[in-house]
């Protein structure tokens, strides 16, 4: 007996991709597809790297800047003036007034005390959000005293 399969399920003996043509037999990809595949991966992951380590590498960069103007150990820097096209920030916006430390919790936990009527955000060396402060934060504007 046999069933006719509706070409629209089978996998076709060669595929045009960015990669070039991919060869196939029953579905199996030949050694050279095989080879373009992992080295496709290779690449990718090769980028997904860069693109993580972006935001770390970015910070480490801005440390020493950050350092030199005290920034440091829960003393704040505040910038007088907003942003424009001229700094040489990733994502920052020309709309609000930037303030920032750099707090290391490698020796235990961290107080912040915020002042009231402010907005603010602790992130991580990554980029990773760990919570808000401020108006958007659990003392509601109000000001207060955080552990982090």
């Amino acid at each position: 007996m046999t069933t006719d399969i509706p070409s629209e399920i089978t996998t076709p003996n060669t595929v045009d991709s960015r990669l070039g043509t991919l060869k196939l037999f029953d579905g199996f990809p030949d050694d050279s597809t095989t080879q373009k595949v992992y080295d496709n991966l290779d690449f990718q992951r090769g980028v997904d790297a860069f693109l993580n380590a972006m935001p770390g590498a970015a910070l480490t960069t801005f440390r020493p800047a950050l350092k030199e103007l005290g920034g440091v150990d829960g003393n704040v820097v505040i910038f007088e003036d907003l942003m424009d096209s001229k700094a040489l920030w990733l994502t920052a916006n020309t709309t609000v007034v930037y303030y920032m430390s750099w707090i290391d919790t490698r020796k235990g936990p961290v107080v912040a005390e915020t002042p009231s009527n402010t907005l603010g955000v602790v992130d991580d060396h990554w980029f990773h959000y760990v919570c808000d402060f401020g108006n958007a934060g659990p003392d509601k504007g109000k000001g207060g005293i955080f552990l982090h």
